[in-house]
């Protein structure tokens, strides 16, 4: 058995937050700039975690630039 990383519970409320800003935004979906700028965070702290999601199929790019919630 491999020991799972610790989960920082910064990192997961950022997560839930970006999910939850994807699925109230699901018209149109959010850029990263927009979800940065409601998760007080740096574009690139927010696209670290945005490729995160995308991967583990959370999250999908919409078009290019913009993304939504599945």
């Amino acid at each position: 058995i491999t020991p799972q990383k610790p989960v920082d519970p910064s990192h997961e409320q950022m997560r839930q937050k970006i999910i939850d800003i994807l699925t109230e935004n699901d018209e149109r979906g959010a850029e990263i700039s927009f979800i940065s700028n409601a998760i007080k965070k740096d574009d690139a702290a927010t696209e670290v975690i945005v490729k995160e999601l995308m991967v583990e199929g959370e999250i999908y790019e919409y078009k290019p630039g913009l993304y939504k919630a599945v």
